[in-house]
């Protein structure tokens, strides 16, 4: 719950930072959002499921 109120503040900054953009560089930014988000998943993922006894080697999100 803290990380989510610390972060609520952020996205409207990226958001209202892409209006000026040219679309190639919206692309390339949500695309490295994207992939940041993704990695944090993929370890909160590992984290949860280590604490709970399982082991992953591998874990695949989305595309």
């Amino acid at each position: 719950p803290a990380a989510k109120s610390r972060r609520s503040t952020q996205p409207t900054a990226v958001i209202e930072g892409r209006k000026l953009q040219p679309p190639a560089v919206q692309q390339l930014v949500s695309d490295q959002l994207e992939g940041q988000l993704n990695q944090a998943l993929r370890q909160i993922m590992v984290g949860c499921m280590a604490g709970r006894g399982y082991s992953m080697t591998v874990v695949t999100i989305g595309s």
